[in-house]
């Protein structure tokens, strides 16, 4: 009987605290490549501002890392959505190798990860995990020591202009949203070896398919099959006051990567077969 009583809630006056100006000037377009493939020299000839990449990959493959670095684009450690306490000790070691190679950043979309990026001395960049839909959280995530933070990709354009950003603030504008993330590999348990750096899709019912690509830890995520495509809405995103524009490449070749980049600079005619304005301009259903 205690159990079914309704606590005792008070009530006070909301406080939403300062209010911060969006950015007047254009957003700088960072890129988060899933692997050094991509990496190619018409894309470091396009200097992006910021390059995201996997933190076991950027280990694997420290001349990529090299390369970004004396082109003049800075990387950022991409740390995994998911990493059990099995699987730790070889994070972190690639995570102090990308130190010792210089990388000061790093890209987290957990809790979790966020601490341990900061306890190894990385600044910290909020992914879309963080789950950032009101002014509120970009205050938060502020007062916790993040660099920036990455705006859901459920909210509307409108919706993420009007955030009060207390700290700079990007969303992404192309690529494959990530649909699932799975604990075990699909591949492995169907095949019985994991061959899931190659290319796999997941078809359905009405012959849609999906990628299913290589995560952290032998798992593996299911992407869109389509994929994000605002270069030509230039005009929305750039008055949203964000400081960044990303660019999600997962699929895509270090050709079709510059090609994306130079469309959504405007001096490119890339535009995907089938792609999708995500809820940007619709409400969540």
């Amino acid at each position: 009987r205690q159990r079914q009583q309704p606590p005792q809630r008070r009530q006070e006056p909301f406080q939403p605290g300062v209010r911060y100006d969006n950015q007047k000037e254009p957003p700088v377009f960072t890129l988060s490549l899933r692997t050094a493939g991509q990496l190619s020299a018409d894309l470091l000839r396009l200097k992006p501002a910021l390059i995201y990449l996997p933190a076991d990959e950027g280990a694997s493959h420290p001349e990529a890392v090299v390369r970004c670095q004396k082109a003049g684009v800075p990387v950022a450690a991409v740390l995994p959505r998911i990493c059990t306490d099995r699987e730790l000790p070889q994070l972190e070691r690639d995570l102090i190798a990308l130190r010792e190679l210089g990388v000061a950043e790093a890209l987290a979309g957990t809790w979790g990860a966020v601490r341990r990026a900061q306890r190894l001395g990385f600044q910290v960049r909020g992914d879309y995990g963080l789950g950032v839909y009101n002014s509120q959280a970009l205050k938060e995530l502020k007062r916790l020591g993040l660099l920036s933070a990455t705006a859901s990709f459920e909210m509307k354009l409108p919706q993420i202009r009007d955030l009060s950003k207390a700290i700079p603030t990007e969303f992404i504008a192309y690529g494959r949203l990530p649909l699932m993330i799975t604990e075990n590999c699909a591949v492995k348990n169907q095949s019985g070896k994991c061959t899931c750096g190659n290319v796999n899709q997941l078809i359905d019912r009405k012959g849609v398919r999906f990628p299913v690509e290589k995560a952290w830890g032998c798992r593996n995520e299911l992407l869109n099959a389509n994929k994000i495509f605002l270069a030509d809405k230039g005009p929305d995103w750039k008055k949203a006051g964000l400081r960044a524009v990303r660019l999600l490449f997962t699929t895509e070749n270090g050709v079709e990567c510059a090609q994306v980049l130079e469309a959504y600079r405007g001096t490119g005619a890339y535009k995907p077969n089938n792609f999708t304005r995500g809820l940007y301009y619709r409400d969540v259903e």
